[in-house]
């Protein structure tokens, strides 16, 4: 676990109040600790006893049966042990630079395309090694947040440096640039981690139509050069799309098309982008009190987000990077990590302080809240 300077919270055991840590994800049937990896299921036998003491709040004194187990394993802490500062990073977005060649539907870009800009290689190269110095559980180094990576003439560079740091590199794009030259120059360099190419439809017509840019001729044209490649240990087409029995359609047709190659199809329904947009998957429940987020994680302790201006914003939600945590050109990764600005953030986030007016989290799908 990341952390500011601290002793292990086992180490003040001779305190005699504990409380459940408010940075628990509690759902139905698990319960999970952002900050140890650790999940406990329903069948636990301790699941049915942390459930109830998450819902009540309550003070737990050591003589509760289960209490000195609980904190051992950190689902209990300290009653004023502060978690704030403390992280387990497991995802980092770094954007290059802030170009798309397309507007698709289901992304912000189509309703508010961002200005051109290009993250100098030099802090590209930085916030790499500084990623690889966190020493952290780290995933995937995903190099988007609504860019297409594979337009910047740096791109194999860019990955190549990646993985010189001993980094897993992951790609999300629209394929449209995804020429044979640079399927190539990823295999000899002996593949990334992971790829994944966004495709809503077949359909020449609906795919302009959806993407703003006639490019499905060329993007299946690259997608079958590259789709019996090893390109990427995972690589996987993800079908967008929100009216169900048009999803499903083009679901099976890119499944049989693509049927006996290195491609996984996967089909899924975007998001609203946290009401930033007028389609996909929003919010429920609101009027409930935030209590987390769990969106491929806990976005304020297990990822971190770098836009192409070095802004270290709140989330991938945060298109206008209007919550910004740090910046690079001023900051080093650590130093933003631990720092006052992530510390209030992740509280906010967890319910432990008030949310400011318009609180992004406060309109997303995947905020916790009970």
């Amino acid at each position: 676990m990341g952390e500011g300077p601290r002793k292990s919270m086992n180490d003040t055991r001779n305190q005699p109040q504990w409380i459940p840590s408010p940075y628990l994800h509690l759902f139905e049937h698990a319960i999970l600790n952002p900050h140890t990896g650790r999940g406990m299921g329903a069948d636990h036998p301790w699941y049915t006893v942390l459930r109830q003491l998450i819902l009540d709040e309550n003070v737990i004194n050591e003589s509760h049966e289960l209490c000195a187990e609980l904190a051992d394993h950190d689902w209990l802490i300290p009653v004023g042990a502060d978690l704030s500062h403390q992280y387990r990073i497991r995802w980092v977005s770094l954007e290059a630079h802030s170009v798309c060649n397309q507007r698709c539907f289901f992304c912000p870009v189509s309703v508010a395309p961002r200005e051109p800009y290009f993250m100098p290689t030099e802090v590209f190269n930085r916030a790499v090694r500084e990623v690889a110095e966190l020493e952290q559980p780290i995933e995937a180094v995903t190099m988007i947040q609504y860019n297409e990576p594979t337009v910047d003439r740096r791109f194999v560079e860019q990955v190549r440096c990646i993985k010189d740091a001993g980094l897993p590199a992951a790609v999300l794009s629209n394929g449209s640039n995804l020429v044979p030259e640079t399927v190539d120059a990823l295999v000899s360099m002996g593949g990334i981690h992971y790829f994944s190419v966004n495709l809503s439809t077949l359909d020449r017509e609906q795919y302009a139509k959806d993407r703003g840019k006639d490019h499905l001729e060329r993007v299946l044209a690259n997608l079958d050069y590259a789709k019996d490649t090893a390109m990427a240990e995972e690589m996987v087409i993800v079908v967008l799309g929100t009216d169900p029995e048009e999803h499903a359609r083009q679901y099976e047709a890119i499944s049989r098309r693509f049927a006996g190659s290195h491609f996984k199809v996967q089909d899924f329904e975007p998001n609203d982008r946290a009401g930033y947009l007028d389609i996909g998957l929003a919010a429920e429940g609101r009027e409930l009190r935030i209590r987390g987020c769990d969106y491929m994680g806990s976005r304020p302790i297990e990822h971190i987000h770098i836009t192409a201006a070095a802004n270290v914003v709140i989330c991938c939600q945060d298109y206008d990077e209007k919550w910004r945590l740090g910046n690079l050109n001023t900051q080093s990764i650590r130093e933003i990590l631990v720092s006052e600005a992530y510390a209030s953030a992740r509280r906010i986030v967890y319910g432990i302080d008030p949310p400011p007016q318009d609180f992004i989290c406060a309109k997303c799908r995947y905020a916790l809240r009970r």
